[in-house]
């Protein structure tokens, strides 16, 4: 993954905050899926990290735009998402860690512009779609089966910013 990331930024400093977010993936995802909980002490400083590295970022670039961006990406990811478990519940595989987590992605997302941002939101359900759509067709889920949403979360991110 960060092979590819230096692929698509080259040296471009906005490679730092999808870097943090690719490092902190793995760790995150195994935990999903392992214990269906994302820890706080893995989610949380990952916030500060990757909005320090998006300032940088802008300043050097001289593009304020891409912090506000980050910013605003980062309440209106984490917010949709929350208004999600908000509606369903946790029967959707949708819980608390995701809403947090969901903010880092969407300051990542948001860094790189609006279409990218909106990219990766759709990308993330759209992957989950694929998964578990088949599986209940299949009778092998339903919908009171437990599946990590993090993995599809980071996969859409990863997919989105990858794209050239």
């Amino acid at each position: 993954m960060f092979a590819l990331l230096a692929w698509k930024f080259s040296t471009d400093l906005a490679v730092l905050a999808p870097s943090w977010l690719a490092a902190a993936g793995l760790p995150l995802t195994v935990l999903d899926l392992r214990q269906r909980r994302l820890p706080n002490w893995l989610v949380l400083p990952a916030y500060p990290v990757v909005i320090g590295f998006v300032a940088v970022d802008a300043a050097v670039s001289c593009e304020p735009w891409s912090l506000v961006r980050s910013i605003a990406g980062m309440a209106i990811f984490a917010i949709f998402v929350g208004v999600l478990y908000w509606i369903f519940g946790n029967r959707q595989g949708v819980g608390g860690g995701d809403i947090k987590l969901a903010g880092v992605v969407g300051a990542v997302l948001g860094q790189s512009g609006w279409g990218p941002f909106s990219t990766g939101m759709v990308a993330s359900w759209f992957l989950a779609a694929i998964v578990l759509l088949p599986l209940r067709v299949l009778h092998a889920a339903d919908e009171k089966t437990d599946m990590a949403f993090d993995p599809f979360l980071l996969a859409g991110a990863g997919v989105t910013l990858l794209i050239p």
